[in-house]
């Protein structure tokens, strides 16, 4: 698409921004809708809320005209967000920013632009290892541009609705923070006078992650005192060549009991059935580990607690020759150790 097409679209045809806008609200209806379908209507929980600032260096590439003097335009910028993990993989968020001022000198005068914002967007998020996950994202900004120019004595402003894209990566810190790297590109913002300019971000930012206080203050009572070791065990079962994680409330109810203890450790061990080569079973079952691990953090345990391990198909528990056995072969096995109060 030309800049000139562009212009005709966002300034001209107000109808097709309203349309892209509601085809995205429609988008992240039905995306809200789906915790509720595949959670048997579970309550929403705290530890899936999120509330992060990051800090911007952005680039306007082609927001100065031929004949400038000068061009500044790379300015830094910061933004606050919120969001929800719908799920271990599906996340929804909203933020304000401000992308800075890029300005340019020409011969007859100055022009700097003041641009603020409001993205909304839906972001994939993918286990890479304990602590470490990688992300994209899609969603819509609406720029509000403060232009001031020398020239003609006039500061206009104006509003405009682009496209975002995003990747990034997410190193969890403890179970209420994290620190999160982005990238982002916006299609063509501004108008005539800033010359429908992509933007290119840069970001670095840090996210605090609720919690429940069910979890956080316990009723006042004298502590009993630990005598020995306890030991308990969850399986969860994946399709063939799946590493998904899919709600499970004997997983959850688990897992609500451990955090209620003094002391734990979690062991997370990936198998896999023998289709396949073996070092892709490995590769695989180490996948499904992780993603497992993410759920568990997601549900407010320690990553420190966490131990994860991928066993590849050298540890089945039935006969990888027939259908039946290879389904109960690829699984992962969450074994608890914790104290136990007398």
């Amino acid at each position: 698409m030309t800049n000139h097409q562009w212009a005709l679209i966002s300034e001209n045809n107000s109808y097709i921004r309203d349309s892209f806008m509601r085809v995205w609200l429609f988008l992240a209806t039905i995306v809200t809708a789906f915790p509720i379908s595949t959670q048997s209507q579970t309550q929403l929980d705290d530890n899936n809320i999120f509330i992060g600032g990051r800090f911007l260096l952005a680039n306007f590439q082609g927001a100065c005209g031929e004949n400038n003097l000068e061009c500044n335009d790379t300015s830094k910028g910061m933004a606050i967000y919120t969001g929800y993990m719908l799920n271990p993989w599906l996340s929804v968020e909203s933020e304000i920013l401000d992308y800075g001022e890029p300005n340019a000198t020409y011969s007859f005068g100055n022009i700097s632009a003041q641009i603020y914002g409001i993205e909304l967007s839906t972001k994939f998020h993918y286990p890479l290892f304990q602590h470490w996950s990688i992300y994209a994202g899609l969603g819509v900004a609406l720029q509000s541009i403060d232009k001031n120019i020398e020239w003609t004595n006039s500061n206009p402003k104006n509003e405009y609705l682009t496209p975002v894209i995003s990747m990034g990566w997410e190193y969890r810190l403890s179970r209420q923070w994290s620190l999160r790297g982005q990238y982002q590109f916006l299609d063509a913002i501004g108008g005539a006078t800033t010359l429908y300019a992509d933007s290119h971000i840069a970001s670095i930012g840090i996210a605090y992650h609720f919690q429940d206080s069910n979890h956080l203050a316990g009723p006042s009572y004298k502590v009993e005192p630990v005598t020995r070791e306890a030991f308990g065990k969850e399986t969860i079962h994946f399709t063939s060549d799946s590493f998904t994680v899919t709600h499970d409330e004997n997983l959850i109810r688990s897992i609500n009991d451990i955090k209620s203890l003094a002391a734990y450790k979690i062991t997370i061990i990936g198998h896999a059935d023998s289709s396949g080569n073996e070092s892709y079973n490995e590769a695989l079952s180490l996948k499904r580990a992780q993603s497992v691990s993410q759920y568990i953090i997601q549900q407010g345990i320690e990553p420190e607690s966490l131990k994860v391990i991928g066993r590849g198909e050298k540890n089945p528990i039935a006969d990888n020759k027939t259908p039946q056995g290879r389904a109960m072969n690829r699984r992962v096995e969450i074994e608890y150790l914790f104290l136990k109060k007398e």
